[in-house]
């Protein structure tokens, strides 16, 4: 694989209903200060505050490079769905076909942390390169824990031309319903991200 080009930044150009997640912020309160949310009052501000810091912790720990969430009901104190959007290394076998394969083999994936039902996969062509994508329903439960949690979940994986990297995008969000249709709506959003690429 001939490495031309890297990705040095990415433009997410969110929907209505999306803010990013300053994870760059000195503090959560900085960026959740900043956030243009007009709140009335049904919502325990405090609370609200609390789960958006409890969530910017939990991206900053997972290390993603970008993310934002879905705020479209911030006075009943939801946080409707999550993006994150990391830069990986590509190997040099790394190939949207060889990754649709690994994907499918995990379709029906049974273990005591990950339950999976109503997966599909499919391939497309995003703006900067061939991308493979997923969407799933998961039932997550987390190690030594005897409650377990569901989530609706789709993931983007994109092969920019000439890059050592890979884009993975990854939507989930724990209320369904907030999605009309994950795939599409994921996908529209996916399409509509730019990266910034510079010479090697």
């Amino acid at each position: 694989m001939v490495t031309a080009t890297e990705i040095v930044g990415v433009r997410l150009n969110l929907p209505d209903g999306w803010y990013d997640v300053d994870l760059d912020a000195d503090d959560a309160a900085t960026w959740i200060a900043s956030l243009p949310i007009e709140y009335d009052g049904n919502v325990d501000r405090d609370v609200f505050a609390g789960m958006l810091s409890s969530l910017r912790d939990a991206l900053l720990a997972d290390e993603v490079d970008a993310a934002a969430i879905q705020l479209n009901s911030p006075n009943r104190g939801i946080i409707g769905a999550a993006m994150l959007f990391e830069l990986l290394e590509r190997g040099s076998d790394d190939t949207p076909e060889s990754f649709q394969a690994f994907v499918d083999t995990h379709s029906d994936l049974r273990s005591p942390e990950l339950d999976i039902s109503a997966f599909r996969s499919w391939a497309g062509t995003h703006p900067f390169g061939p991308f493979v994508a997923f969407t799933h329903l998961a039932l997550v439960t987390i190690p030594g824990s005897d409650e377990s949690s569901f989530e609706e979940r789709a993931v983007f994986t994109i092969f920019p031309e000439s890059t050592s990297q890979l884009v993975q995008i990854t939507f989930r969000s724990a209320r369904l319903g907030v999605f009309d249709d994950i795939a599409e709506q994921a996908a529209s959003m996916v399409g509509n991200i730019e990266l910034d690429l510079e010479p090697a």
